[in-house]
């Protein structure tokens, strides 16, 4: 990242116009510079109104500090330009989730989905708010296919415990916990659900 950002701010002394380098910077500033990450976006867009990406990445630092109202319009703008992107309709089924709004999550995922059919991250996710919305049993099918695609998908494991326990296969539901802690030790979520399981169990 950081050779990145070195090469994209000598690639704007010589053009610096190009809004693509901008987003590029942006792209790799976001986790430790918000602030120029943000400014880099914005001068995408100034550059060129029309780069969805540079839409998707503002909306993202917007959603990463909770704030869903400035993020919204952005997304929308993305998904309006590129509709066939399937990364932006999961950001966008990312701060609909955030923000408590289920049923346009769930429809985002879908589209996610539907255009990327061989990402098991988009299957999971679909599923997880399957789950949140009481249905497990569709929340578990998601899953299965998700682990179809990726059978080493820690994440996958912990939503499989989950949908199990909700439908009180306590028993699966640790075997898969088990599974989800093999793989991705330091996900709290697994132990979480596992020790429900136990408990569920007089355990």
């Amino acid at each position: 990242y950081l050779y990145t950002i070195a090469v994209t701010t000598a690639a704007l002394k010589f053009n610096p116009n190009n809004p693509y380098v901008y987003r590029a910077r942006a792209y790799v500033s976001w986790d430790e510079h918000k602030q120029r990450a943000e400014a880099d976006y914005k001068k995408a867009l100034e550059l060129d109104p029309r780069c969805a990406a540079a839409y998707a990445g503002l909306a993202g630092i917007h959603v990463d500090s909770r704030n869903f109202k400035l993020a919204e319009p952005l997304l929308e703008k993305a998904v309006k330009l590129t509709p066939t992107v399937p990364r932006f309709w999961y950001n966008k089924g990312v701060m609909h989730s955030i923000w408590g709004q289920k049923q346009k999550a769930l429809e985002c995922y879908e589209r996610a989905v539907k255009l990327e059919p061989d990402n098991p991250n988009y299957w999971r996710c679909r599923g997880s708010i399957k789950m949140k919305m009481g249905d497990a049993k569709g929340g578990l099918l998601d899953c299965q296919q998700a682990l179809k695609l990726s059978p080493k998908y820690g994440q996958g494991f912990i939503l499989k415990a989950q949908c199990l326990s909700k439908l009180s296969k306590f028993h699966e539901a640790i075997d898969a916990a088990n599974a989800a802690i093999a793989l991705s030790p330091r996900r709290a979520e697994a132990y979480q659900v596992r020790s429900y399981c136990y408990k569920c169990l007089d355990n």
